[in-house]
């Protein structure tokens, strides 16, 4: 990873489900998959893109859950910038197909972007960004 980069991080509860819903619904590679005494680490990317999904032993205790993604303060979503060739439209309705949900569906902002909003199947809020 280049220096200065970000990498965002997810503490998942099942990774029998988490995992593969960010391979097969959003497009991520499973790169590695590292055991610590804390628990797993899987690394993902999608082009230049990364994250990580730990999965804790013992296993975390799942959040409760918000009307609204934004109603809790914190670090409560991540931004995926979408190369070129990708149909924001159809990768939003792939989530929905995989088991996750579309939060805000595609939506045009002026002739250059299109952004929509998604949860995976654990309600983590990914915002799914295309720019011309």
């Amino acid at each position: 990873m280049a220096a200065d980069a970000l990498e965002a991080g997810i503490v998942g509860l099942d990774r029998d489900r988490l995992t593969p819903f960010y391979v097969d619904a959003v497009g991520f590679i499973l790169d590695a998959e590292l055991d610590y005494p804390q628990g797993v680490v899987h690394r993902l990317s999608r082009g230049p893109a990364r994250m990580k999904i730990f999965y804790p032993s013992p296993p975390a205790h799942p959040r409760a859950p918000t009307e609204r993604w934004h109603d809790e303060a914190g670090f409560r979503y991540a931004a995926l910038y979408l190369s070129t060739s990708t149909d924001v439209h159809e990768l939003a309705e792939r989530v929905a197909r995989h088991g996750g949900r579309i939060v805000t569906p595609a939506t045009e902002y002026g002739a250059a972007k299109t952004i929509a909003l998604v949860a995976d199947p654990e309600d983590n809020v990914l915002e799914l960004i295309w720019e011309r």
